[in-house]
C-alpha cells in the first residue's frame, strides 16, 4: 500500500535540491498538498469510518472542500483547518493560474504547512 507521506518527503527533497525551475516549484506545492489530503482522508476513514467521496456527494461540494469541513468537524481546531485551506489554495494557484509567478517562498510555505498538518494528524 502506498504511503502518502512519501509525497511530502518528495516535495521536501525537491525543494532542498531546487534548481530555479518554476515547474518544479509548482510540483512541490502539489505534492505537499496531496500528502496532506490523502493522509487526512485516511485518518477520517480509519478513525470515523467516513468515506470523503460519499460525503462530498451528499453535501454537493468537492471532495477537497468536504475534507476540510470534516476535519474541522472532527478536530475543532481552526488553525489546523486554516493550514489545510491555505495549502489547498496554493495548490490550486500553482496548478491552474499560469499568469502568476510561483516563488521559492511559496513552496517553502507549502512544505511548512504540510509538515504542520502531518505532524498534527498523527
Amino acid at each position: 500500500m502506498f504511503d502518502p507521506y512519501e509525497f511530502y518527503e518528495i516535495s521536501k527533497h525537491l525543494y532542498e535540491n531546487f534548481d530555479n525551475n518554476e515547474a518544479l516549484l509548482r510540483t512541490i506545492i502539489g505534492r505537499a498538498y496531496y500528502s496532506v489530503y490523502l493522509v487526512c482522508r485516511e485518518w477520517l476513514r480509519n478513525n470515523f469510518n467516513i468515506d470523503v467521496n460519499k460525503e462530498a456527494r451528499k453535501r454537493g461540494i468537492s471532495v477537497h472542500s468536504t475534507l476540510i469541513e470534516l476535519i474541522y468537524e472532527k478536530r475543532r481546531e481552526g488553525y489546523f483547518v486554516d493550514f489545510i485551506r491555505e495549502l489547498k489554495e496554493k495548490r490550486e494557484s500553482s496548478d491552474y493560474e499560469l499568469k502568476i509567478h510561483i516563488t521559492k517562498e511559496d513552496a517553502e510555505r507549502a512544505i511548512y504547512l504540510a509538515e504542520s498538518v502531518l505532524n498534527g494528524i498523527r
